[in-house]
């Protein structure tokens, strides 16, 4: 189901000294079968919404909006729990099959807000209601909304961490999303990153709903899931993973999951040993990946093998460089330097900010989508707005990291054409504002 390829920066090494050069690994998912003619994969959602003091006014408003938008689209088949928190944690909708799904909407938005930001507990009750009807064939998973910092019960990041990893392991996902400025955009991407799931930043209200559809088109249209990539070098040959996390302690990297007629890559800096002979080949590694499909079942993609053959230097040098390879190297190291960025505004390092903030335009010269982003966090740096310059710029680099591609990934960033895209492939120039025309 899943297609792995590999796509060198050039298509020779040279002969002589080694030197360090892109290659980017795809897993790619078949086109979505006609309208009518796939099943989709069940979901077993449990949506979590903070109620807390804080998000009285506009922000409850969109969040129970967004999240009656995704109640009105479940079918039945389905299954549905809705829990809030705040000091307390209140079950809305016990888990269950979906039936009269008007009627769940009408009750998320009789949702009122009170009292603290009881993170943790509300979290653990949603999982623990979609655990309720885990199984395989089934998208197990809960969408957690705050505005706020866990400050009540658990609220350290390890602790609660936990909590989700076992979820995770028990087949219940997690996707956060951060609304507004004064939420922990860290601990929010660890519980994310924990629970194999996404995370979403929306800064203003009018922000939530797109962030709502996003994920529900992703899992809507999801093709592939817990996908985890082996790459066995040669000896002699070094690789890294620019774009991913550290692999597990089983040598695998995580990929994200996959919706139809999309890729999830990964960027591996390769260096071959020194003293490589011209007119010989080399092979450099084999890449292999697992992952499962909609029904739950485990499914290996055919490996895929990394051979080049090798010639002078200067035969090397004039070959064409990849322009997918190029650019897509150059939005990983433009994400390191938006990773930067966050540290550097967080602790209102306004200069440093700057700084890097010049260097990374100066290597962005060449990819319009990436300098566009940068401008958008270079809005707030100027207004020395250090929560949203830093949610902005680490939630940008996130996502350059981690997004899904198309076969319509180069070029300038054209709002129009970006906007006819599903939204978990467009290429968003400020990651906290609605997509459908960066409002």
């Amino acid at each position: 189901m899943l297609v792995l390829s590999l796509q060198p920066e050039r298509a020779a090494l040279p002969a002589g000294a080694a030197q360090t050069f892109d290659i980017l690994l795809k897993a790619t998912a078949p086109a979505a079968p006609p309208e009518g003619t796939r099943k989709r994969t069940p979901l077993n959602l449990a949506i979590v919404i903070d109620n807390s003091g804080s998000m009285s006014g506009e922000k409850i408003v969109q969040a129970r909006e967004a999240a009656a938008m995704v109640i009105e689209r479940l079918t039945p088949g389905d299954h549905l729990a809705v829990v809030t928190f705040e000091s307390q944690v209140q079950v809305v909708i016990p888990a269950g099959p979906v039936t009269d799904t008007k009627a769940a909407a009408a009750r998320v938005r009789s949702i009122r807000t009170a009292g603290q930001t009881a993170l943790h507990a509300g979290w653990l009750e949603g999982a623990t209601q979609a655990a309720r009807f885990a199984a395989p064939g089934i998208i197990s998973h809960v969408v957690v909304l705050t505005d706020g910092a866990a400050n009540v019960g658990i609220t350290d990041q390890q602790g609660i961490c936990a909590d989700v990893v076992r979820m995770a392991a028990a087949g219940v996902t997690t996707t956060t999303c951060g609304f507004g400025r004064d939420f922990v955009e860290t601990l929010l991407q660890a519980m994310a990153d924990a629970g194999r799931g996404k995370c979403y930043f929306a800064e203003r209200p009018q922000d939530l709903l797109d962030r709502f559809e996003e994920e529900f088109e992703l899992l809507r249209d999801m093709c592939a899931r817990r996908l985890r990539l082996r790459i066995v070098p040669r000896p002699g040959v070094a690789i890294s993973v620019s774009n991913l996390a550290a692999p597990d302690a089983h040598g695998l990297w995580s990929l994200p999951d996959v919706a139809y007629g999309a890729s999830a890559w990964a960027m591996l800096r390769v260096q071959p040993p020194c003293g490589l002979v011209a007119g010989s080949q080399l092979d450099l590694f084999h890449a292999e990946l697992v992952f499962q499909d909609g029904e739950g079942a485990s499914l290996t993609a055919a490996p895929v093998v990394m051979t080049l053959p090798v010639v002078l230097a200067e035969a090397a040098q004039a070959l064409p460089a990849d322009p997918e390879v190029v650019a897509r190297a150059i939005e990983v190291r433009i994400a390191d330097f938006k990773e930067r960025i966050a540290v550097a505004t967080r602790d209102h390092d306004w200069d440093a900010a700057r700084a890097l903030l010049a260097q990374a335009r100066h290597e962005a010269s060449g990819n319009p989508w990436a300098l566009a982003t940068l401008e958008a966090i270079g809005e707030h740096v100027e207004s020395m707005d250090s929560l949203l310059a830093s949610k902005e710029a680490f939630y940008s680099a996130r996502a350059a990291k981690l997004r899904l591609s198309d076969s319509e990934d180069l070029g300038d960033v054209l709002m129009t054409r970006e906007s006819a895209k599903k939204r978990y492939l467009r290429r968003k120039i400020a990651e906290g504002r609605d997509s459908s025309g960066e409002s």
